[in-house]
């Protein structure tokens, strides 16, 4: 009975995927950033100098750019940045900056339950610079290997062209130095645009005289 369920979901047309296999994708997104951190907070307080004003968030934005390497998987490359600020007591606003650029995967089910619906999950890695600046002192420029988790929609328009909705989580801290590090990464959600490349139909021509 197992075999004949399994038989069934696989013939089922709502899960009979479609392929990503040699397609290009290149999208743009923006939205919010959220970087909660209740332990720098209370370093801050530990140091002398609380939080007055925290950081309900700010802007971010990325570009992002795929190639299917199978049916399911795509390898991803994306470029971002994200800023927000906050106050402590005794110092100019802080303004935190992180930016850079990230290589992973993306496990991508196209068509599934109906057609132009495209769920994924993926994992990245890469670069990120952390810049936290404040005009009471300078604090250097923070480089680490960042790791996000994602996943996502794509509600497709044809072959081209699609509508993205994206969450991601971004592990990477900075230092505010006297106090400790801070985190440069957080909550990531995104809308956005994408367009795909579909890949050569081109067949094989017969060679004259063969």
């Amino acid at each position: 009975m197992r075999a004949a369920l399994l038989i069934l979901l696989a013939s089922s047309p709502a899960l009979a995927l479609g392929s990503i296999e040699g397609e290009g994708r290149v999208s743009i997104q923006g939205g919010y950033r959220w970087s909660p951190d209740d332990h720098f907070e209370q370093a801050a307080a530990a140091a002398g100098n609380p939080i007055v004003r925290k950081s309900w968030g700010g802007l971010q934005g990325s570009a992002g750019f795929g190639y299917g390497a199978l049916e399911w998987l795509e390898a991803a490359i994306d470029l971002f940045g994200g800023w927000e600020s906050f106050d402590l007591d005794g110092y100019a606003r802080f303004h935190s900056v992180s930016y850079g650029a990230m290589l992973g995967a993306r496990f991508v089910a196209r068509d599934l339950f109906f057609q132009g619906f495209q769920p994924w999950i993926g994992v990245q890695v890469g670069p990120t610079i952390i810049n936290i600046s404040t005009a009471s002192f300078g604090i250097p420029e923070t480089v680490v290997a960042g790791l996000a988790v994602s996943g996502g929609v794509m509600f497709r328009f044809g072959d081209r062209f699609a509508l993205t909705l994206e969450a991601r989580y971004l592990m990477a801290r900075g230092m505010v130095p006297g106090i400790g590090g801070l985190n440069g990464g957080g909550g990531w959600f995104s809308v956005g645009f994408a367009m795909f490349f579909a890949p050569s139909m081109k067949r094989d021509l017969p060679v004259p005289g063969f």
